[in-house]
């Protein structure tokens, strides 16, 4: 993960090792704790997995290990 100021700068990194078919949307959860914890809002987030971003934006219920990630 890597955060960027407005103008794209580059701030911070973190890394994990996980799982490649979980791989981004841990990634995302953790981006999200991580930044929580540091108490940082209006983010933008960008996912380059299709299934990924359709799945967050879903409605539907998904009881599989990555469904549970998303939720």
């Amino acid at each position: 993960m890597c955060v960027c100021d407005d103008d794209g700068a580059f701030v911070m990194s973190f890394s994990l090792l996980c799982p490649v078919y979980v791989g981004e949307v841990l990634g995302l959860f953790y981006a999200l704790e991580w930044l929580s914890d540091m108490l940082m809002d209006n983010v933008d987030f960008v996912v380059d997995s299709k299934t990924t971003n359709d799945v967050f934006h879903s409605n539907r219920s998904d009881v599989s290990e990555f469904g549970h990630i998303i939720s």
